[in-house]
């Protein structure tokens, strides 16, 4: 990080809870004002499923947001099941709005320029749409921008002075504070005298020995400040893969650099003391060996490792569910036993789930120069459509001026932006949606939007005083900057506008709709064949609002067998409907009982 404009506190203009309060509560409204009101489709509705029951989505299992959004249908007291747990993601999103406006004044942004930046990020139509509907990117972003605020905040999240202790640096020829007070409390006129003498060297001593131990003592409170960060991090490893590739490098690079400063790095691998010396320096902290021992296994290194444990936590919860229902047969995923993705027949299949399963190897793939072009084509495209001229514009002076002030967070955000196109440019045709997850570079684009507006507003000001000269209450050059301020502001506001239609799922009622109306159709006992989209809308139904029991959903994925010969194999005596489109029922002797734009019904004839 560049030192020639250090980030305190009072660079951040005190700290303004009230503002990034206000940015919470106000995109709170705005995300739940527009997210789904009820049951969606496809992975939305699997985790509203999931959270609902309990269950265990598909890899890597998102436990984290399972769990909370198990927790919205429980404590949130309005609102069907469905949209409580999309109500988590409200929330999430909410939340690391607020925490970006948080993290931008830490770093140095002025308040009007943090606002500029945040609404820039919380109107992109990818946070916003991740926001209402029940997914993980929202808590994605939360975690991402919450790693960054708490990490900006080391290492003097707990000052070692405050605490009345100070580690002493390499040739440190400082006194411990408490012997300080000790010359000040024993009379000299009592060296002149033999008592006088023994006394004072053995105050000395003790005094020495408390010292030392309360120093080890004060750092050891001053590391655990440390486990923090480590916290978030774990429970980001768990989360999302996104998040170990984009926000987990820059963590690990910063918790080493905390166990092993670069000032010490020259002297652990030259160590002048030997024999007794040695011994004596590495117990007394004063050896460069000891100090790097002590972070590693008894300061900060023990508390970021015991953190990031902590966080990695959620992980426990798939497995307590396996033990509980499991083993499973292999299909149907666990039911009508219990949901559980993939339907794991032995635990090496559950920790399989955990890294990514099969989902993670059928999505991977070299691409080809033209799929890397059109990948990149399309990054730029979704940049625009985020962020729209004005933003981009913003975004490359707020690079520059970045990487002038701030070199380290700079680095931090083109790594984000390099690890998230790499991770795009890896995806293969399986994926359909892989636009969701540009998401993470959304933050670092939103920092630099900040850094730009507040270049811009300065730069008004400053253009004022060139063209007019500066006067003594700098009352017109003040009127420049706001001026400058609220231009930006209308224009933020007026492409918020814009992106309302792209994001808002306010009157999305139409997946209730129709599974309802097909429920209500079918005859008893009947088996419903339909593709992941569709079937998770029915599975919902069925199994958290307990409509037509009676009913089986059979939800195929496209490794599974097609739908002729698993109707022979498996439903030869029901009556058997379908839901797809033409194509999906082509060959098979059926005929079509409802149509809908969503979807059409099929029943095989006998």
């Amino acid at each position: 990080m560049n030192n020639r404009h250090p980030v305190t506190p009072s660079s951040a203009q005190g700290s303004p809870r009230h503002l990034v309060i206000l940015i919470t509560l106000a995109f709170l409204a705005i995300y739940t004002r527009t997210s789904a009101p009820s049951v969606l489709s496809g992975d939305s509705a699997e985790f509203q499923l999931a959270a609902a029951t309990l269950g265990v989505a598909h890899p890597t299992t998102y436990p984290l947001y399972t769990l909370l959004g198990y927790l919205a249908t429980i404590l949130v007291p309005f609102g069907d099941l469905a949209w409580r747990v999309t109500f988590v993601t409200a929330g999430c999103a909410a939340l690391a709005v607020g925490m970006f406006c948080a993290l931008a004044l830490r770093l140095g942004v002025s308040r009007r320029a943090a606002l500029i930046g945040t609404i820039a990020l919380g109107v992109t139509p990818g946070l916003w749409n991740a926001a209402t509907v029940a997914e993980v990117y929202a808590l994605l972003a939360l975690l991402m921008v919450v790693l960054g605020y708490v990490v900006s905040h080391q290492p003097s999240a707990i000052s070692r002075e405050k605490l009345g202790v100070r580690r002493y640096s390499i040739g440190s020829v400082r006194e411990p504070p408490v012997q300080v007070v000790a010359k000040q409390l024993i009379p000299q006129h009592r060296e002149k005298t033999l008592i006088g003498s023994w006394f004072s060297v053995r105050s000395s001593a003790v005094l020495q020995f408390c010292s030392s131990r309360l120093s080890a003592i004060g750092y050891r409170l001053s590391a655990i400040g440390y486990a923090l960060p480590a916290f978030i991090a774990g429970l980001g490893f768990t989360h999302h893969g996104l998040f170990a590739i984009t926000a987990l490098p820059p963590f690990a690079i910063w918790a080493l650099l905390t166990i092993f400063p670069l000032r010490h790095l020259q002297v652990l691998r030259n160590p002048s003391a030997t024999g007794p010396e040695r011994r004596r320096g590495f117990f007394t902290g004063h050896f460069p060996l000891a100090l790097a021992w002590e972070r590693g296994a008894g300061g900060e290194g023990l508390a970021l490792v015991l953190g990031f444990l902590a966080g990695c936590t959620p992980w426990l919860y798939p497995l307590v569910q396996f033990a509980r229902y499991g083993p499973f047969q292999g299909i149907d995923y666990g039911l009508p036993r219990h949901y559980f993705w993939g339907a794991p027949m032995a635990w090496p299949e559950v920790f399989d789930l955990l890294t990514g399963g099969s989902v993670r190897r059928g999505i991977f793939r070299m691409p080809t120069s033209s799929d890397a072009l059109a990948t990149l084509g399309m990054l730029w495209e979704r940049a625009n459509f985020e962020f729209g001229a004005i933003g981009l514009v913003l975004a490359l002076v707020g690079g520059v001026v970045l990487f002038r002030r701030l070199r380290g967070v700079w680095l931090v955000t083109i790594w984000v932006l390099i690890a998230t196109t790499s991770y795009l440019l890896l995806l293969g045709p399986a994926v359909e949606d892989a636009p969701i997850f540009t998401l993470p570079m959304l933050l670092p684009l939103a920092l630099w939007v900040a850094f730009g507006a507040q270049a811009l507003i300065a730069g008004g000001e400053r253009l004022f005083q060139r063209l007019f000269g500066a006067t003594p209450r700098r009352v017109p050059a003040l009127a420049a900057s706001w001026l400058v301020f609220v231009l930006l502001l209308g224009a933020s506001v007026a492409w918020a506008d814009t992106r309302v239609e792209y994001a808002s799922k306010r009157h999305l009622t139409l997946y209730r709709t129709f599974g309802e109306a097909v429920l209500a159709e079918l005859p008893p006992n009947a088996v419903l064949i339909a593709h992941w989209e569709q079937g998770m809308v029915f599975q919902y139904l069925r199994l958290v609002e307990h409509q037509r029991p009676d009913v089986w959903v059979d939800v195929v994925e496209p490794s599974d067998d097609a739908w002729g010969p698993r109707i022979a194999r498996r439903y030869r005596e029901r009556p058997v409907f379908l839901i797809g489109q033409a194509p999906d029922v082509d060959g098979l002797p059926v005929e079509l009982v409802r149509e809908d734009a969503y979807a059409l019904v099929f029943r095989l004839r006998k």
